[in-house]
């Protein structure tokens, strides 16, 4: 699913969509001796330019950090360095990162109870947490490892 709109320039040329695609995968849900629940793992997908805007992004705000540093008495020996190098690294990192976690939705197992839990950037499947409602222990598995 895409959550675009295309709309014209002045020119009545077309602009691309800077949409940020949102992708769901199938998992599933289990409980301790319950009944297995299917359920929806929901992420953000970014395009290479997207990427390559957001490492940018991070690149700059460290480097500005270490401009502003740099007029901070005795700590910009160690600061400056540091946001310096901070810079590459995490626009790198960010650059890598293809696709975010943003939550996985399904119904419990153990109370019938439709949840939403949020994902933290990191999370990968299988993924273990607790439901909302009834508080039972969940582990939620992508759908091709239950096979």
């Amino acid at each position: 699913m895409r959550a675009a709109v295309n709309t014209l320039t002045p020119e009545n040329k077309p602009v691309q969509p800077r949409s940020i695609e949102h992708i769901q995968r199938p998992v599933t849900i289990h409980a301790r001796n319950e009944t297995t629940q299917a359920g929806v793992f929901l992420e953000k997908h970014f395009t290479s330019s997207q990427r390559i805007r957001r490492a940018s992004q991070v690149w700059a705000i460290m480097w500005l950090l270490a401009l502003a540093s740099a007029f901070i008495p005795i700590a910009h020996f160690l600061l400056v360095p540091v946001f310096v190098i901070a810079g590459p690294t995490l626009g790198y990192l960010r650059y890598q990162q293809q696709h975010i976690p943003q939550a996985v939705e399904g119904q419990c197992p153990s109370c019938q109870q439709h949840f939403r839990l949020p994902l933290d950037q990191r999370t990968t499947l299988p993924y273990r947490d607790v439901c909302p409602h009834c508080d039972k222990h969940l582990q939620i598995r992508a759908l091709d490892h239950d096979a």
